[in-house]
Parts: structure tokens; C-alpha cells; sequence
């Protein structure tokens, strides 16, 4: 089951992309996700953790945490780029 939640555009489009950096099957740290998305830290963190928490991604292994897409994530960016503007997320 996909999971969409109604939450400020920021949020959603923070979670697209980081999910979107994933996606090509990359293992990146969150430092380089803020870069890779011009993202804050804050906001690229607050976007982990919450897709992280919805099995979205998963750290990989090693010291230092970086993070890759799971099959859940990549679903929910598929939904995401089908999806119909306008269209209601809940």
C-alpha cells in the first residue's frame, strides 16, 4: 500500500526529491542529498526521516549512514509522476 499523506507542498516535493536522487539505485549520505536537491539540511533530514519511517528508503550498510531507495519508494515515485494534477493525495 502506497502511503500520501496531505501535507504542506514543500514537504511532498522534499520527499520527491530525494526520492528522484535515490531513484538511478544511488547509497548517499543525507549531506549529499541536500546537495544533490538543493535542499536544506533541515528539510532534506525532516524528508528522511519520515520516509525512512514509511519504509520509503533504508540506510545501507557501513559507518556512515547513507540511504538507498526501496521498492516501496520507488512505487510511491511512480504514483507520484502518474498521478493527475489536482488530484486529491489522502
Amino acid at each position: 500500500m502506497l502511503v500520501w499523506r496531505r501535507i504542506s507542498g514543500a514537504g511532498l516535493v522534499a520527499e520527491l526529491a530525494v526520492l528522484s536522487v535515490l531513484e538511478p539505485g544511488g547509497l548517499l549520505t543525507v549531506r549529499q542529498l541536500a546537495a544533490q536537491t538543493q535542499l536544506s539540511g533541515f528539510t532534506t533530514r525532516t524528508a528522511v526521516e519520515f520516509m525512512h519511517d514509511r519504509g520509503m528508503i533504508v540506510p545501507g550498510p557501513g559507518r556512515e549512514k547513507r540511504w538507498c531507495i526501496t521498492d516501496v519508494g520507488r512505487a510511491t515515485l511512480a504514483q507520484a509522476r502518474h498521478r493527475r494534477p489536482g488530484e486529491d493525495t489522502r
